[in-house]
């Protein structure tokens, strides 16, 4: 799949040293910043942006993930037809862009690979291509210097391709029905969600990413896409829904709902997506928010098979290990 993206030519794919994500947005993002471009239709779900060639978008009609587009053709002022492409490489001509939303996909970008981060990767040395585990200490555009397990050796260490690591991608498409926290005529919750990675077995600090804050508003769309570093032990992912406020100058936001999905409902080819329903900590119902939910997909992508084509990005810092 990283090959088909990098052959593609897609955007997701060459990040910057130092990044902000688009994903995670900053603890203070709000709907409109950062987000040029945009306008609402008023026959489409999703805000529409600009559509380029080797974006990768989801097609909302049909319900299919993961596809990239080929080709852009203007439609009128504002509209574009688009031909998609599958990762069989079959086209699909004439979709609308007002059906389809972009994401930046499961490709790992620099901001995901956080030293310290613990990971999983395919050993690619035949005929082994074991599942080996270890410890982000550095890393370059297209590489990732891992402590491994002290059965290796003191300091063991090695280079690892991004595209050989494991990823849990994670897509939040909206909340509907939320509970109304806030106070005063016309005010509504001003919802935002976190996404907890739950890995009881990890000693690396627990993997947390979060949507932009949607303002006033009870039936939100997000439509954010996040990527997990990848164990075996990981248990479940966890989804939190609060209403961001601020009380004289200190910040104190309340949860909204939250849903657990456990990682036996994403195993297999196809993974998970629908709509969880939000309960309190202790799985109770929500007074004021009983039928409030949250749309998720999540899936589990493999290694690619017969190893990683390593992206090479201009000015790739030399990948002198300074881990000890």
């Amino acid at each position: 799949y990283f090959n088909y993206l990098t052959k593609m030519g897609c955007k997701a794919g060459k990040p910057e040293e130092g990044a902000q994500s688009e994903s995670t947005g900053t603890a203070q993002a709000k709907k409109s910043a950062g987000s040029p471009e945009k306008h609402k239709d008023h026959d489409s779900p999703f805000e529409r942006t600009k559509i380029e060639q080797g974006d990768i978008v989801y097609w909302s009609k049909e319900e299919m993930f993961d596809l990239i587009v080929e080709k852009v053709e203007k439609k009128g002022d504002t509209a574009q037809v688009l031909t998609l492409k599958n990762l069989t490489g079959d086209l699909i001509p004439d979709v609308s862009d007002k059906d389809v939303v972009k994401f930046r996909g499961p490709q790992l970008h620099i901001e995901d690979l956080k030293k310290g981060a613990e990971l999983e990767f395919k050993c690619q040395n035949p005929p082994d291509q074991s599942v080996e585990r270890g410890v982000i200490q550095s890393r370059t555009s297209s590489e990732v210097c891992l402590k491994l397990p002290d059965t290796y050796g003191r300091h063991s260490q090695q280079w690892v391709s991004r595209e050989d690591i494991y990823v849990l991608y994670v897509i939040v498409f909206n909340g509907r029905k939320l509970k109304n926290m806030d106070m005063g005529f016309k005010n509504k919750s001003d919802p935002y969600v976190k996404v907890v990675l739950n890995n009881p077995e990890s000693k690396a600090p627990k993997q947390e990413l979060r949507t932009s804050t949607i303002n006033d508003n009870l039936d939100p769309d997000w439509n954010q896409d996040f990527r997990f570093l990848y164990c075996q032990s990981v248990e479940s992912l966890t989804f939190e829904v609060w209403d961001e406020d601020v009380h004289f100058g200190t910040k104190s936001d309340d949860l909204l709902g939250q849903a657990v999905l456990k990682k036996d409902q994403w195993e297999g080819e196809k993974g998970f997506c629908g709509n969880l329903p939000l309960t309190d900590r202790n799985g109770g119902s929500i007074k004021g928010g009983e039928d409030s939910t949250v749309r998720v997909r999540v899936k589990i992508f493999e290694p690619q098979e017969g190893g990683g084509l390593v992206e090479e990005i201009a000015q790739k810092g030399d990948p002198i290990c300074k881990c000890t």
